[in-house]
This record gives C-alpha cells, sequence and structure tokens, in this order.
C-alpha cells in the first residue's frame, strides 16, 4: 500500500517535470533481491524503501511513464509473491517501521517538498524567459538609467509597503554607485485602496513630467490615502485637476494589470519583488545585497 501510493505520487509528478530519477527504483529492487531469503522484523521493506528513498539524489525523470509503471509492477509481482507478504502485512511493516523511526517520514515529506520547490523556480524561470521582453522593454512603464545598460532592475512595489519604502534607498545607492544599471518601476498596488489611488497619481503625473521626483515624495510620506496624495501633488508643483483627469487614461490601468498579470506569472505575491538581470527575488534586499547580485550576474 505505502509502496503503491508513493510510486503512484511520483508518476503524477511526471506532469510537474519533475520525479524520482530511475535509481531509487533500481536502488528499492536491488535491496529487496537482497531480502529474499528473510521475513524478520529487521528487514522490514517499507522501512528499507523509506531510507532507500531518503538517500537518492532528485533528478529529472529521463525515462517514459510505461517503463516506471512496468518496474512497478515487476516490484509488485516480486514483493506479493516472491517474499510472500499480502497487503496487511505491508501495511503492519510500514506501520512499525514509522512508529519505530518516525523520521524516514519526514526525510520523505522533505525530499518531496524539494522537489515541488525546484519545479516551482523551473517554472518562475520559464514566466520570466516568456515575459523577458515586457518586463524590460515595456513603453508604459517608467524606467531611468542608461537603454544601453547591461543591467536591468525591475521592481514591483506598494507606496503603503514600509520595505518597499527601504528598497528605494537601497536602489538609489546602487544607482549612484553603479551607472550601467537601469531600473524599470512597475506600480503593484495590493494594500489598500489608497495604494491603488496613489499609483494611478504616479503614472498620471508622467503628463507633467513629474513622475520621478512624485515617486519619491511618495516612497517617502507615511500611510498614504487620497487627501495626503494630493497633498503631496501640490507641495511638488503638480496640477492637481489635471492629475485627476489624467489618472482615468487607460495606460494608466493597463500599466497596472500588466504588472498583476507580471507578478502572477512570476509567482511574486508581495511587495518588493524585484527581477535583476534574470533573478527573481521576492521580497526586500539591501542595496550591497543587490551588488553582489549584479556582479555575480557579470561574472
Amino acid at each position: 500500500y505505502i509502496i503503491q501510493s508513493l510510486l503512484n505520487s511520483s508518476i503524477e509528478l511526471i506532469y510537474e517535470n519533475y520525479l524520482l530519477s530511475n535509481q531509487l527504483l533500481s536502488s528499492i529492487a536491488a535491496i529487496a533481491e537482497q531480502t529474499t531469503s528473510s521475513k524478520n522484523d529487521d528487514l522490514k521493506i517499507t522501512n528499507v524503501m523509506l531510507k532507500a528513498l531518503g538517500k537518492v539524489q532528485k533528478s529529472y525523470l529521463n525515462s517514459a511513464i510505461y517503463e516506471i509503471k512496468e518496474k512497478y509492477q515487476t516490484l509488485e509481482m516480486y514483493i506479493f509473491n516472491e517474499l510472500g507478504f499480502n497487503e496487511n502485512d505491508i501495511k503492519k511493516l510500514a506501520l512499525e517501521a514509522i512508529l519505530e523511526n518516525p523520521q524516514i517520514v519526514m526525510d520523505a515529506i522533505n525530499l518531496l517538498r524539494d522537489l515541488d520547490e525546484a519545479n516551482k523556480e523551473t517554472s518562475k524561470k520559464q514566466a520570466y524567459l516568456n515575459n523577458k521582453e515586457i518586463l524590460t522593454t515595456d513603453v508604459n512603464a517608467p524606467s531611468y538609467g542608461s537603454p544601453d545598460a547591461d543591467i536591468t532592475i525591475v521592481e514591483f512595489f506598494d507606496y503603503n509597503c514600509g520595505y518597499c519604502k527601504r528598497a528605494m534607498t537601497a536602489v538609489k545607492e546602487v544607482l549612484s554607485n553603479d551607472k550601467n544599471i537601469r531600473i524599470v518601476y512597475r506600480e503593484f498596488p495590493i494594500l489598500s485602496e489608497g495604494s491603488i489611488f496613489a499609483s494611478r497619481a504616479a503614472l498620471a503625473s508622467r503628463a507633467q513630467n513629474k513622475y520621478k521626483v512624485f515617486h519619491e515624495a511618495l516612497m517617502s510620506a507615511q500611510q498614504l490615502n487620497e487627501i495626503s496624495v494630493m497633498q503631496i501633488a501640490k507641495r511638488i508643483g503638480l496640477d492637481a485637476e489635471k492629475l485627476l483627469i489624467d489618472m482615468n487614461d487607460p495606460n494608466v490601468f493597463e500599466h497596472i494589470q500588466t504588472s498583476r498579470d507580471l507578478a502572477d506569472a512570476l509567482q511574486f505575491t508581495g511587495t518588493p519583488s524585484f527581477v535583476i538581470g534574470d533573478r527573481l527575488i521576492g521580497g526586500f534586499i539591501p542595496g550591497d545585497a543587490m551588488m553582489e547580485i549584479i556582479a555575480s550576474i557579470r561574472e
């Protein structure tokens, strides 16, 4: 029962691009052959199988699903026919093995979790490749720095996010120390209605050539709402009436929706989040860490 469950789970993982390697099946079969002549409690098939599982390194599956099923059927026949075990025996041995050494279950769970994380990373990398052009060249996204820069940083942020406010300082530090960096701003308001209003206002300020100064003023403020956003807009010299009109420009809504679509594809669930070169980073990182990542990309 346990063997069948594990192998069935492994087969399902094919559709997620990862699976236990053929080495797992070979190892289990080899160990099973060595236990042919003994049925004592020290040679519990499930215990042996799970220990083997914990030692096998993850790898891409190179064989077809038919081969997996065929090996499973061979192993199943061996266990039930040659060793004389029935389903109840396997369940009993599995329970005894788990009670004696609960760690084997955690080892198996951790291995499957690692496989799942590896699959997520592959999915995110593919999403980056699929969206690389719009991430780096979207004309509807504010950007600063040399168009010929060798590294582009794309930042997803919310004006009411405390860590985003800290990230602004980190990004400015990087840009001041490296003139071969380009920054692309992705307005990604997810925390409140005030965040959405602030993003719409910031994007609308482009029509008055005030985006950068307005962006930094909004990031430097505390909690933002409609009133505080408009107060800041007037303070930096924006025409408030024009700003309110421009906030309804289709390009404003398109930018925010594109940011949401990109964040969803890249599995960004919070702010700040960064795309630095081809590296995807969810969460705040200080300026020195950012520069280390940039240096490693250039190596």
